[in-house]
């Protein structure tokens, strides 16, 4: 709960933090994802050379809640530069791909980030949010609209 309200407090710990992501107990793996997501945008260096990983867990790990949180943390991440928002934004186009309207919430969080860094993506993703505007996730397709209403 620190990194929510204070995340620079929490950064000093984020090599000690990484491993716990990897975690066979479901609640640390969570906690150490949930971290990760409020402190990314702190520590750029340290989520690009864990990309891989991260999508691995967004591939594979069977927590819900682990892969919101490792969707939030790519997100973040795509807050800080068009560098890292192109790295983010295929890996959130890639998590859309596998989990559709499962995480789409965050997935299109995230694309409101990258059109912070890079408006030339906005036709795409207009294109891949326009599925969501009628999900059956109220939660879902009220940040379709969002996105979609803030880039007309």
């Amino acid at each position: 709960m620190v990194s929510e309200k204070k995340p620079e407090f929490i950064v000093q710990y984020t090599e000690n933090i990484v491993p716990l992501i990897y975690s066979k107990d479901a609640k640390i793996s969570w906690k150490a994802a949930y971290t990760l997501s409020y402190i990314a945008d702190k520590i750029p260096d340290t989520i690009s050379h864990i990309l891989p990983a991260l999508q691995s867990l967004i591939e594979k790990d069977h927590s819900t809640i682990v892969r919101d949180y490792t969707i939030d943390t790519i997100a973040n991440y795509a807050k800080i530069s068009v560098e890292t928002a192109e790295e983010a934004y295929e890996l959130l186009k890639y998590a859309l791909d596998i989990w559709g309207e499962k995480h789409a919430r965050q997935v299109i969080r995230g694309f409101t980030h990258v059109l912070d860094n890079i408006s030339d993506y906005k036709a795409e993703i207009k294109s891949l949010v326009q599925p969501y505007l009628t999900a059956n996730k109220k939660i879902v397709s009220t940040e379709a609209k969002k996105i979609v209403k803030r880039m007309e």
